[in-house]
């Protein structure tokens, strides 16, 4: 990692070293945490991208097996996620560089048990987190 990159803030986008944890010390992207309500549910929700992998936090369990859970943008069809690190954490592994390119929204669809058949989407504004992309390239080299 850069050992001169600062902290840096590109809207909801924040670009720093990671202080805690296995990923101390490494260059990473995260936003604020996200309240999600439904008539009947609320979660929580944010994100990190480390290692460029897109980590999404919850405050619920994830299933990442569920039909129409997962990543979409634009109109590209929607992939599931790759891994779940803890019930409430799962990642993405697509190719986030390539999605920063053509794309100008980030949607996230989870579900799970606590939710029934039901899902959660929220979406992201792409324009700051390209900005921010490039402000993690210069944190990582």
């Amino acid at each position: 990692p850069n050992k001169a990159f600062k902290r840096k803030a590109v809207g909801i986008w924040t670009v720093e070293k990671s202080q805690e944890g296995q990923y101390a010390g490494i260059c990473r992207i995260s936003t604020p945490t996200r309240q999600l309500s439904q008539p009947d549910y609320s979660t929580q929700l944010w994100l990190n991208i480390i290692n460029d992998e897109l980590i999404v936090n919850t405050s619920t369990r994830v299933d990442i097996k569920q039909q129409r859970v997962g990543v979409k943008t634009n109109n590209e069809a929607l992939t599931p996620f790759s891994k779940s690190i803890y019930s409430d954490t799962v990642v993405w592994s697509g190719n986030l560089a390539e999605i920063l390119k053509k794309s100008d929204q980030l949607d996230i669809v989870i579900g799970g048990s606590e939710l029934g058949k039901k899902t959660i989407t929220t979406s992201f504004n792409m324009k700051n987190l390209k900005n921010a992309y490039s402000a993690y390239g210069d944190c990582r080299y």
